[in-house]
């Protein structure tokens, strides 16, 4: 019953912030409201389901830190003032926006294999 508030939760605030690090805290908040929805499951599927979208999520939410702290340097406050230079060519932007798309799920990307699976069982569970 906690996913769904974590879940509507963390999307609306994560649309309503303009800082970047804010955001992106926003947006685990509702990833952990689709953690506690393979919880409530509770079966192998599921669980390894949940297992391969930690793994995806831990990795991806790691980097995108890393690179957000790389590119702020401390004084960056909105997405628009971001400085993600074209000094470097395109690497950063290419990179931080792959990494946007797997945090989010869409389907060519590695976030929607765990997204996918968790869905999967929850409609088959009938959860």
């Amino acid at each position: 019953m906690a996913a769904i508030p974590c879940l509507i939760g963390g999307g609306i605030l994560a649309i309503r912030s303009t800082y970047p690090r804010r955001n992106l805290a926003y947006l685990m908040t509702a990833q952990c409201g689709l953690f506690l929805v393979g919880i409530s499951i509770f079966n192998e599927p599921s669980l390894a389901a949940l297992l391969v979208h930690l793994f995806q999520f831990t990795f991806t939410s790691f980097s995108l830190v890393l690179l957000l702290v790389l590119l702020d340097h401390g004084n960056a406050h909105d997405w628009k003032t971001l400085k993600i230079g074209f000094s470097w060519g395109l690497f950063y932007p290419i990179l931080v926006f792959i990494q946007l798309m797997a945090l989010v799920g869409l389907p060519p990307f590695s976030g929607f294999w765990g997204l996918f699976l968790m869905i999967k069982e929850a409609l088959y569970s009938g959860s």
